[in-house]
């Protein structure tokens, strides 16, 4: 999921917090490839979204901690142009896998 393009994009606050909430609890197939999908916690989304950023942010910058709501994006939704960014690279969103208890 690393590219120019979502270094670049990543540059804005909204983009970024809206990448880290769809890497929450969302589960990804990348185009071509049989592979079980790939999906991360919170935790790593919030460390992925930081070092995409390379401004010294950890996690916590986006781990529960947003503070404009007004755009901000709950996890596990996936904004349509975050879909889209993603999506030039190969990589959209499956439905999450769930267990179901018995």
């Amino acid at each position: 999921m690393m590219s120019d393009a979502i270094r670049a994009a990543v540059g804005d606050d909204g983009f970024a917090q809206a990448l880290y909430a769809a890497l929450c609890n969302v589960d990804w197939r990348k185009e071509g490839h049989a592979a079980e999908p790939w999906g991360t916690g919170w935790r790593q989304a919030g460390e992925i979204v930081a070092d995409l950023r390379r401004r010294g942010e950890s996690y916590l910058t986006f781990y529960c901690s947003w503070t404009d709501d007004r755009d901000r994006v709950d996890e596990g939704v996936v904004r349509p142009d975050v879909a889209e960014a993603l999506a030039r690279l190969g990589w959209h969103p499956q439905p999450m896998s769930r267990s179901t208890g018995a």
